[in-house]
């Protein structure tokens, strides 16, 4: 229990009214050098008030309130809505945390089954294994008179061409066989399919192409960060986002 000096007064009592208070009873000046002796150092002080911080400063104000004005009650309900706020905050904040892990958790599991599949890449890079086909998709929005697919290996020398007649407006699914021009078999490894069409309108154009690749593995380069995010690798090293997959094929 403190008793407050009023503004005439001075920082203390007199010493015969001082060695007179009762037991438990304590003055201003008595109580400002007791808050003084315990202060901590602004440089090893807290920067952040916790949930044990915001009960601590809470309950010491109610004890050390002045019992001729004590605190009133539309600031003691105010203090009690930020507690209620500062507990629901961290609340939330470990609820997100939870929900985050189990998202990410369920990405790895996603991405794990998709080892050994085809999906669908954008860009025209692909990789030649085992002399099975690979298989594209081309997106044409107004359709084509004609469209031309071509292949080229890591030097960049054509192995192959293929015309295709009029198509309808959308996607159309192109492969190449693994052969060259003259019919042989070409080796493994990486090429590249590209495309040129001309469209109902006699424009030339070069449409978007996707290639089919197999994932070989899943990896997460960032685990641990806010921006993390699980990765499929392919053949040739190339890799996409597992958020970007549109379309999968055995």
């Amino acid at each position: 229990m403190t008793i407050s000096s009023t503004p005439s007064s001075s920082s203390s009592l007199p010493s015969s009214v001082s060695s007179t208070l009762p037991d438990g009873i304590t003055t201003m000046a008595q109580l400002k050098a007791a808050q003084a002796a315990t202060q901590v150092s602004t440089s090893s002080a807290q920067t952040a008030m916790g949930e044990n911080d915001f009960l601590t400063l809470f309950t010491t104000q109610l004890q050390n309130q002045d019992p001729s004005q004590p605190e009133d009650n539309s600031t003691f309900v105010s203090q009690l809505a930020q507690f209620s706020q500062l507990t629901a905050t961290t609340n939330m904040e470990s609820s997100m945390n939870s929900l985050v892990s189990s998202l990410q958790n369920n990405q790895m599991a996603s991405g794990t089954a998709l080892i050994g599949k085809q999906v669908l890449v954008p860009g025209g890079s692909a990789a030649l294994v085992s002399s099975q086909p690979v298989n594209t998709s081309v997106n044409l929005p107004n359709g084509a008179q004609t469209i031309t697919m071509t292949v080229t290996d890591s030097s960049g020398n054509i192995v192959d061409t293929q015309s295709f007649g009029s198509q309808l407006a959308g996607n159309m699914t192109a492969t190449w066989n693994g052969l060259s021009t003259n019919g042989t078999q070409e080796p493994d490894g990486m090429y590249n399919i590209s495309f040129s069409a001309v469209d109902s309108k006699g424009q030339q154009i070069t449409p978007t192409t996707s290639t089919y690749a197999t994932v070989l593995s899943v990896s997460n380069p960032n685990a641990g960060t806010a921006g993390s995010g699980w990765m499929l690798n392919f053949p040739g090293g190339n890799s996409m986002s597992l958020a970007n997959v549109t379309s999968i094929a055995n």
